[in-house]
């Protein structure tokens, strides 16, 4: 059983509805990007929450996917690794991807380009990639978590020529418009 699954077999995060609209509200009025009938990608939607409130409360069409068995299987989606292309959804079946919580961006061992190659992956299943992670502010991050710094996004933002992360309720957040994004994205 890997870190995650022990996580989510263990009652996950535990956010609350409360909090979760909140921060889905915040998002939505600096992008505008929930809308009725958006087909969205969550990938990695852990134990589904973040799914079920789009569909719950913006009426999107979410596709969740997680690399966790225990995860995936609570957000009742599909088991997947990010670093693996899944052919059927290129190019861009889904009108955004939402990647909150990417495990990369916490494991200082995972090397900057890896990081990079899973957001470029994740780049050819929409035209726009919502990128959200938490700042680890109260350090009270599941113990095997290692808050990554803010550099390795910004430094990716900055090689596709878009503009640096935003801070939006405690969370570093940047919207991906992939469409702008010339070369191979594989």
């Amino acid at each position: 059983m890997t870190t995650y699954d022990k996580l989510y077999a263990t009652g996950g995060f535990r956010y609350t509805t409360a909090f979760g609209i909140k921060h889905l509200n915040a998002i939505n009025r600096t992008y505008k990007i929930f809308i009725p009938g958006t087909n969205i990608l969550d990938a990695p939607s852990g134990d589904g929450f973040w799914s079920r409130l789009l569909r719950n409360n913006y009426g999107c069409a979410v596709t969740p996917v997680d690399q966790s068995h225990v995860a995936s299987n609570l957000a009742g989606g599909v088991k997947w690794d990010l670093e693996l292309t899944k052919e059927e959804w290129t190019p861009h079946k889904f009108d955004l991807v939402f990647c909150r919580g990417l495990s990369h961006f916490h494991h200082e061992k995972i090397p900057t380009q890896r990081t990079c190659d899973v957001l470029y992956n994740l780049m050819n299943y929409a035209p726009k990639v919502l990128l959200i992670y938490s700042t680890n502010q109260s350090n009270k991050m599941y113990k095997n978590h290692f808050h990554h710094k803010r550099h390795t996004l910004d430094k990716f933002l900055r090689f596709i020529g878009t503009f640096k992360s935003r801070m939006i309720g405690g969370y570093y957040t940047a919207l991906i418009d992939a469409r702008g994004i010339e070369g191979d994205l594989s």
